[in-house]
């Protein structure tokens, strides 16, 4: 969900950085490419991210993943200049 309540699906890839605990991140939303870098500590994966491609309003925001044992990932999403938080959830294939 996003920060208005709407709902919203795609894919998400996570590659590990050169640092140690560093994570880089892409999403696939309906059509547009947002790209994320993240640093994990312990179980809490957070992640500064921007839209990059498909949109033409610019995005930019927080997400914090809580990662469980079995590799999903739970959280709330910040859009910078809109109210309140999103939800977000994501599983391995």
């Amino acid at each position: 969900m996003d920060p208005l309540g709407a709902a919203y699906s795609g894919v998400l890839s996570i590659e590990p950085d050169a640092a140690p605990d560093r994570y880089r991140l892409r999403w696939t939303i309906t059509g547009s490419l947002q790209e994320g870098e993240g640093a994990l500590t312990g179980n809490t994966l957070q992640v500064e991210w921007r839209t990059v491609a498909g949109q033409l309003v610019q995005a930019q925001g927080l997400v914090t993943y809580t990662v469980t044992t079995a590799g999903e990932l739970y959280g709330p999403r910040s859009v910078a200049g809109y109210p309140g938080e999103g939800r977000e959830a994501a599983f391995p294939k």
